[in-house]
């Protein structure tokens, strides 16, 4: 994400839709999605970067340290991150996504499209081979 951010969406080029699709076990991983759409502003995918980078840690660790972890990378203090998950609009923004995920046909995590059609491959050089012939247009 960081090499496709800086060469298509930092320049204007694309825009990245981002969908959550809590996977298993997904009441933990719905969790860690509304932790991360309660950040501050700018913050999210700080957050989703974190959730993902420790998610191998989150068996030998258990969820305390690993949710902790993400929480800290908020932006915001515990209590504010808590009124956030209780908060019924946080749900219904969750639920969305997924909704629009399943929608769109995603069946698992990561799937990535370009125009609404799959890609094949998670790496930066299959992302360019589906961006770059649409930017030639």
């Amino acid at each position: 994400l960081p090499a496709f951010k800086a060469r298509y969406i930092d320049t204007g080029k694309v825009r990245l839709v981002h969908r959550n699709l809590p996977t298993q076990p997904a009441n933990v991983a719905a969790a860690a999605a509304a932790v991360a759409i309660c950040a501050a502003p700018g913050r999210y995918f700080d957050v989703a970067e974190v959730f993902m980078r420790d998610q191998a840690n989150l068996r030998t660790t258990g969820a305390k340290p690993w949710f902790d972890a993400g929480l800290a990378a908020t932006g915001k203090t515990r209590e504010q991150v808590e009124t956030c998950l209780n908060d019924p609009a946080t749900r219904a923004a969750l639920q969305a996504q997924i909704a629009g995920a399943e929608a769109a046909g995603v069946e698992g995590t990561p799937t990535l499209f370009v125009n609404g059609k799959p890609v094949a491959g998670y790496s930066l050089e299959a992302l360019s081979a589906a961006v770059d012939p649409l930017l030639r247009r």
